[in-house]
């Protein structure tokens, strides 16, 4: 693929080779081809807009078994015939067949070989079949086999806070924090064994002595990673050479002022701010941001550059898992998390109604069969790629 280079003097060159021993700082490495899409969203949804029901194609379900009792389930990775799931309260990583049984929970805490202070991030790498686990305070990478058995752990140089692993490039983000003074950058790529080999996207100086919210900013997708900065509008896809704007998400007169520093996450409430829980399929986008101190979850259909009605007149609870963050894909399917007492809570309130949707008939199956103290479930769904 042809590339051409744009200067920028906020960005750096993605290093040349990998023998080099120093870090290149001042352009930007962007494929010809790609050029930003612009992306206008009402939060109050327009019922002109395409329904999402209608474009419903497919729902699969995922019971999680409760073998092991999970507090929060923060992160998602499918591969192969497994589910990784990250509990981030009970600082563990559990593995999952994708019938729900019940595999391996990572979860030795400690400072020895094989143990961890805190899991900030893990990601799978296709390549060497291995989870990769990062512990934010001791700066190391934890390598594991896919069953969940300690291969060996790598230091870092760098201070992370989430980190993407894309065709044997570590992309890390780093959430500026002032114990890590000497680090200026959002962004690094690195090779496995730690070494550092460029720096992205600098700090905004304003914001490097305010107590910032922390979001997730980093999703991928196996080919890609998606990175949106903090308050930012702006969707970066980054590979293991390049760097581009893929979107620009405009909220019209409800965008945040881009001139203003603050410290408090309800500072902005009369905007919709802090988009997260971004993922794309080959048809369709999903990504969550806040507005008067709630989520909101909006699709985005890339065929017909247009934002999807997820409202419906029918009141049965299955839909509303349209309204939640997605928070991972598998093949074209976007993937939600359920709590099943929330669900519960739910049913007693619409009072489940019974569809002849032969697709919802699963999940009104397995909502029937949930108790109060059940693990989440995973709610998979595809929309038509026409």
């Amino acid at each position: 693929m042809k590339k051409f280079i744009v200067s920028f003097t906020f960005l750096v060159l993605i290093a040349c080779s990998n023998s080099t021993s120093e870090v290149e700082i001042g352009r930007l490495i962007v494929p010809s081809d790609k050029q930003p899409i612009k992306i206008s969203v009402q939060v109050d949804e327009d019922a002109s807009s395409p329904s999402l029901i209608n474009l419903l194609d497919s729902i699969r379900i995922l019971k999680l078994s409760n073998e092991r009792l999970i507090a929060e389930i923060t992160k998602v990775k499918f591969h192969g015939d497994q589910v990784f799931v990250f509990d981030q309260i009970a600082q563990a990583l559990l593995i999952f067949l994708e019938t729900g049984e019940l595999v391996n929970v990572i979860d030795r805490t400690g400072r020895g070989p094989g143990e961890f202070v805190k899991i900030a991030d893990f990601a799978i790498d296709p390549a060497q079949e291995e989870i990769v686990i990062l512990d934010q305070f001791n700066r190391k990478m934890l390598h594991y086999d896919l069953q969940g058995n300690f291969i060996n752990e790598i230091r870092f140089t760098t201070h992370a806070r989430h980190f993407s692993i894309i065709n044997g490039a570590y992309i890390l983000y780093n959430d500026f924090n002032s114990r890590w003074g000497e680090t200026n950058y959002n962004l690094f790529i690195s090779d496995s064994s730690g070494h550092v080999k460029s720096h992205l996207l600098p700090f905004d100086k304003e914001y490097k002595n305010t107590n910032r919210v922390k979001l997730s900013y980093l999703t991928d997708n196996q080919a890609e990673v998606n990175y949106i900065g903090h308050y930012s509008r702006d969707w970066y896809k980054i590979t293991e050479d390049s760097i581009w704007k893929a979107y620009e998400i405009d909220f019209g007169e409800l965008n945040a002022p881009t001139n203003i520093v603050h410290d408090r996450f309800d500072a902005f409430n009369e905007y919709a701010h802090g988009i997260c829980y971004f993922f794309e399929n080959e048809n369709y986008l999903a990504f969550s941001f806040f507005y008067k101190n709630q989520i909101q979850t909006k699709y985005y259909d890339k065929k017909r550059r247009a934002i999807i009605n997820g409202l419906t007149s029918i009141p049965h609870v299955v839909y509303y898992n349209f309204a939640l963050p997605v928070k991972a894909t598998w093949e074209e399917y976007f993937v939600q998390v359920v709590d099943a007492q929330q669900y519960l809570d739910l049913v007693k309130k619409y009072n489940h109604l019974e569809l002849d949707n032969p697709e919802l008939l699963p999940i009104s199956n397995t909502i029937n069969e949930l108790k109060h103290d059940d693990n989440p479930v995973l709610i998979l769904f595809k929309l038509k790629s026409e």
